[in-house]
């Protein structure tokens, strides 16, 4: 899956849920986006993906009829006029999508008033793509508003985005199909000593998930990470040591919640 490199560490760049039984294999283990594995088609209709002039850009999540979250760094300095949206689909290219795939072109981006690159991570990460028409796909389930960095540690999410599928520099391929994988919700404090190192900090508002040589890498940024169904974390970005090497972080969308509400009204 897909990162972006930034000063010393990198966040999940612009480039470019939880399945469903038929997505587990006959022992139940869920297909495991760097050490990933394919998304059955319509497993995860609301993974959306963001599409720059056509190109992927980002990855977001169907939150309701007429909108989709994503990462606030994918919305920076982005014309919604340019973006296109595909949801249903685990083909994001024209003339590859899925028969059942969902287009829609976008009437407004609303980024976070919030956010930042201060501290050497980034800060209410969040934005919002209006669709020019409603969907009736199934949206992800949304959490209670909540800003406890103690929340879903220790859990099972799972990941999923059209990134890069190995680690390492921007010099790999993004993913034609979608890709998921299993990842591990870690406490902020020990998520914090991966990246002692580092010139930043993770804030209350951001939740990490790591996985022995799993995890997103440059594309996947904006994408869902998933518990129990329900949205969790926003892809934001990771370490300097690759795709892999540090936890990925993550806005918290429990502490988003309350500015969701009011921006999708």
């Amino acid at each position: 899956m897909v990162w972006s490199a930034q000063a010393s560490f990198i966040r999940f760049n612009a480039i470019e849920g939880d399945p469903s039984d038929r997505n587990k294999d006959e022992e139940g283990e869920v297909d495991q986006v760097v050490g990933g594995t394919a998304v059955k088609e319509g497993a995860i209709p609301y993974q959306a993906a963001f599409l720059l002039n056509e190109k992927l850009h980002c990855g977001g999540s169907l939150i309701d009829s007429t909108h989709i979250l994503t990462a606030a760094h994918c919305c920076k300095e982005v014309n919604h006029k340019d973006v296109t949206v595909v949801l249903n689909s685990i083909k994001y290219k024209s003339g590859e999508r899925s028969r059942d795939a969902v287009v829609r072109t976008v009437t407004k981006l609303v980024v976070h008033e919030k956010y930042s690159k201060a501290g050497g991570n980034m800060e209410n990460d969040v934005c919002l793509l209006k669709l020019s028409a409603p969907v009736t796909l199934k949206p992800v389930r949304l959490p209670a508003a909540s800003c406890n960095s103690k929340d879903y540690v220790g859990k099972t999410a799972t990941l999923s985005g059209w990134g890069q599928t190995t680690p390492g520099g921007r010099t790999g391929q993004v993913s034609d199909t979608l890709m998921q994988v299993r990842l591990t919700v870690m406490c902020n404090i020990k998520c914090q000593e991966k990246y002692k190192n580092q010139p930043m900090k993770i804030s209350d508002s951001e939740i990490c998930a790591f996985g022995d040589g799993k995890g997103s890498c440059y594309g996947d940024s904006g994408g869902p990470l998933v518990v129990g169904g329900v949205l969790v974390g926003v892809v934001s970005g990771g370490g300097n040591g690759g795709c892999t090497a540090e936890p990925g972080y993550y806005a918290r969308v429990t502490c988003f919640m309350n500015w969701i509400k009011k921006n999708i009204k």
